[in-house]
């Protein structure tokens, strides 16, 4: 089971994310894939999963991202959440510290992205035909 993180320790993981990305200019592939299996999740409602626990997980998950649009925080911000901390991390969150995330990464924003998230974002999004997903993140 991952570590439940605080406020601050997510929000450290998130800044160290940007950070790395920033510095190695490029996502790994298996990044790549955690983040269009993430923007394909925001596009649609989610497919059954295999479990009840997976479900729940799964839709904990689309719920905090979704939150993450309510914020204006945009797509590039997903990447770093998806990238960073991931799906099984954010799902076991406590749900107040899933809730002020998405404030608290809007407050960081300025020095949170750059050219370089929002190259490689745009980028996933294309490859991945959600192009119509900047308009709604």
């Amino acid at each position: 089971m991952p570590p439940i993180l605080s406020l601050d320790d997510a929000m450290t993981k998130v800044s160290k994310t940007a950070e790395t990305i920033r510095l190695r200019g490029n996502i790994k592939p298996h990044e790549e894939k955690r983040i269009q299996e993430a923007f394909a999740l925001l596009a649609r409602e989610p497919a059954s999963a295999p479990s009840a626990k997976t479900k729940g997980r799964r839709n904990t998950f689309r719920d905090f991202l979704i939150k993450l649009n309510d914020y204006n925080c945009g797509p590039q911000f997903v990447v770093l959440c998806v990238v960073g901390l991931g799906q099984s991390v954010i799902a076991s969150m406590k749900e107040g510290i899933r809730l002020r995330l998405p404030p608290e990464i809007k407050d960081h924003a300025h020095t949170l992205t750059g050219p370089v998230l929002q190259r490689l974002t745009e980028d996933c999004l294309k490859k991945g035909m959600y192009a119509h997903l900047e308009m709604v993140l």
